[in-house]
């Protein structure tokens, strides 16, 4: 980013800074980029840097991504009552919300994502902090103290109204069942060594009798959605389940749309008032009839088209595959979340529409930002208990202290006691803990509905 920001980037920004304070016209009239160009007192300067991402300065241990200057301020009310901006903290903000270190990038690993260790979040310590937000707090606090010295009205936003935070509970459905022929396949070959296997062979073979034996009985650890349902009613959620459609048969879902007990699931999720949701295939990263196809199928299923979707494996492309959600309609995506380590992958704890750097434009769907996912604890980040409850315990405190959306991703794939003991009751209590505190469970649907209901204005 050797450039300044354009008018289109610029209304980026300032179109999700309507979700936090209300943009009046008397407001946006005194909105001024460069700091010659003012000729009247009453003006609000943001000052704009052509710079590339070469000299980050710190204010208060806060990272400033293209500072103009020295400053240890952020901004100044001057004699005249004008508000001046130190630094390029739009550009700061764009570079980070719009996903712009993911353009061009090669994805790795040998499921080809953009990672947490490429990541500027990890070069600067910043993953559970949404940074963006801090940087809004920074213009907004600005912008209302401008308002108050020049006597213009000033009004904050409460996304969740009189709640602290949002929390949005999500289920990939990617296994229904765990003794399956395919998996004692997988098991007889991992024996034989033509599979890899991070067991040994006698632990291996030891997994392989105990699949042939589960097979045969009805014992079935992943088919648990009365039990899963019976704890969210408990205490109070609703929550939106991704059903996969079978696509590559090693890599997507082992069931078919096809089953009753699938068309039973879904209608009975959906008598709770769950919202069912698109968990698209592996290969819909790039392909846009394979995006299709899901999408169809999806839509079979529940007798409509779904207004939310997820990538299986969390396999995005920044921003074909979002592009491709906007040409069929998809109203939301909550793929965007670090598969290798939980917090905010763009820096921000609000849902935020990304954007097409090739055509420099905003992409008409909206990303529910994913947190935590349970997969990312126990497995990337390797963590016990003890150590995930920490991690997740500091998720909402960051959540509750910027009025953020927490988004929980849990599979049904993920309560078998054998593997993992202590897993019910360590997802119990963390549904046991959000219901004593004052937030707002919501699904996509109804984030969309009080999306829709805000009157958003742009920079003229």
């Amino acid at each position: 980013m050797n450039e300044k920001l354009n008018k289109s980037k610029i209304d980026y920004l300032f179109y999700h800074l309507n979700l936090h304070f209300v943009l009046t016209n008397k407001i946006l009239e005194s909105i001024n980029f460069e700091l010659s160009s003012f000729q009247q007192n009453s003006q609000i300067i943001f000052p704009l840097s052509s710079k590339g991402l070469e000299n980050i300065k710190y204010i208060d241990d806060i990272p400033i991504l293209f500072p103009l200057n020295d400053e240890k301020k952020h901004f100044k009310i001057d004699e005249n009552k004008n508000l001046i901006f130190n630094d390029d903290i739009l550009k700061s903000a764009f570079y980070l919300l719009s996903g712009f270190q993911e353009f061009n990038t090669t994805p790795t690993g040998i499921y080809e994502r953009f990672s947490y260790q490429q990541s500027i979040q990890k070069q600067l310590g910043i993953v559970k902090f949404p940074l963006v937000n801090h940087y809004f707090q920074i213009i907004i606090e600005g912008i209302e103290q401008f308002c108050i010295a020049n006597q213009i009205e000033f009004e904050k936003r409460n996304f969740w109204n009189d709640k602290k935070f949002g929390f949005l509970l999500t289920h990939d459905i990617d296994r229904v069942d765990k003794y399956t022929i395919r998996e004692i396949k997988l098991k007889i070959k991992q024996l034989s060594g033509f599979s890899k296997s991070k067991l040994n062979k006698k632990q291996t073979a030891k997994l392989l009798l105990k699949y042939i034996s589960k097979f045969f009985s009805s014992e079935n650890p992943y088919w648990n959605f009365d039990w899963m349902k019976s704890i969210e009613n408990k205490y109070g959620f609703k929550s939106i389940w991704f059903f996969l459609p079978q696509g590559d048969k090693n890599i997507d879902a082992y069931y078919s749309f096809n089953e009753n007990r699938i068309k039973n699931l879904v209608s009975q999720l959906s008598d709770y008032g769950d919202e069912i949701g698109l968990h698209s295939t592996y290969f819909s990263i790039n392909d846009e009839k394979v995006l299709k196809d899901n999408f169809e199928s999806v839509k079979y299923l529940i007798g409509k088209s779904p207004t939310g979707n997820r990538q299986h494996w969390l396999r995005i492309k920044h921003p074909e595959t979002l592009i491709n959600l906007e040409k069929l309609g998809i109203e939301y995506d909550s793929s965007l979340g670090f598969f290798d380590n939980i917090g905010w992958r763009n820096s921000y704890s609000l849902p935020f529409k990304p954007y097409d750097f090739e055509n420099d434009r905003m992409i008409n769907v909206w990303e529910l930002p994913l947190t935590v996912m349970d997969i990312t604890l126990f497995e990337y980040q390797n963590l016990d208990l003890s150590a995930a409850k920490n991690e997740i315990d500091e998720i909402i405190n960051v959540c509750e202290k910027y009025g953020g959306l927490f988004t929980l991703l849990w599979h049904n794939s993920n309560f078998d006691e054998s593997i993992n003991p202590g897993i019910t009751n360590f997802y119990e209590n963390i549904l046991k803990s959000l219901n004593q505190m004052n937030i707002q469970n919501i699904t996509g649907k109804e984030i969309i509905s009080k999306l829709k209901q805000i009157d958003f204005q742009n920079i003229n």
